[in-house]
């Protein structure tokens, strides 16, 4: 983390004792805590939700339809994760709705695995955003 100072020095300029002072005064977090904590918290009521939503799904409370919308909805977390989140995501929502065109069982896609593989993916996730 940049602190005032170290970017004075970047700039190739020697910090005045006066500017010394004023940087003293600055309170010592990050000019960015707020904001990345209004951040996280976003980004922990976006994951609730879809954990929510997975478990609604599980208990068929929810229709596939509904559940891929809300899961599709999440831009805002999806753009703080790697774009192959996005892309592993969208394949599995789309898998997702192409068996609940059938039949439980009867395609290729068994909703149980592609719920159990959801599940991953949002542990993956919470995990990824913990570690930035």
């Amino acid at each position: 983390m940049y602190t005032l100072e170290k970017l004075i020095w970047f700039q190739g300029k020697r910090p005045t004792s006066a500017i010394r002072g004023k940087i003293a005064a600055i309170p010592k977090r990050s000019i960015f805590s707020k904001m990345d904590h209004q951040t996280n918290t976003s980004h922990h009521r976006q994951l609730a939700q879809l954990q929510a939503s997975l478990a609604e799904l599980g208990r068929q409370t929810i229709s596939s339809s509904e559940f891929c919308r809300i899961w599709r909805s999440q831009a805002e977390l999806l753009a703080a994760l790697p774009l192959r989140y996005a892309q592993v995501q969208e394949d599995l929502l789309s898998r997702l709705e192409a068996g609940s065109l059938f039949s439980e069982e009867s395609c290729s896609f068994s909703q149980g695995e592609l719920v159990t593989q959801l599940d991953m993916w949002l542990s993956k996730a919470m995990q990824q955003l913990e570690q930035a």
